[in-house]
């Protein structure tokens, strides 16, 4: 999931299709370690995305 974050921080054409990807991740995956991807995400000042993607589930 960080290298989605980072991949879609780094081309923003691939930020829609890696959005939905973290979505994937979050509904097929009960045992997510929230507090590894917060670290990764805050590097990239994207917690705020995760939090708005986690709000879908």
């Amino acid at each position: 999931m960080g290298l989605k974050i980072q991949a879609y921080c780094n081309d923003p054409k691939r930020e829609f299709q890696d959005k939905a990807d973290i979505l994937s991740l979050l509904q097929n995956n009960a045992n997510i370690d929230y507090n590894r991807i917060k670290k990764w995400a805050d590097m990239f000042n994207q917690w705020s995305a995760i939090e708005e993607i986690k709000s879908k589930l």
